[in-house]
């Protein structure tokens, strides 16, 4: 059985980065991600790929 590596996922919050005026963190299934700065919201889906 193989796995997806990607998959479609929902945002659940998104937090801004201390000192980091141009990225954020995004809590996609528990983990932070870091994405552009304003380029999602919260309850967004996005494209997630595992590490």
């Amino acid at each position: 059985m193989s796995r997806k590596l990607a998959s479609i996922q929902r945002i659940w919050k998104i937090e801004p980065i201390e000192g980091a005026d141009k990225i954020e963190l995004a809590y996609v299934l528990g983990w932070q991600c870091v994405v552009n700065k304003d380029q999602f919201n919260p309850m967004d889906l996005a494209v997630y790929f595992e590490i």
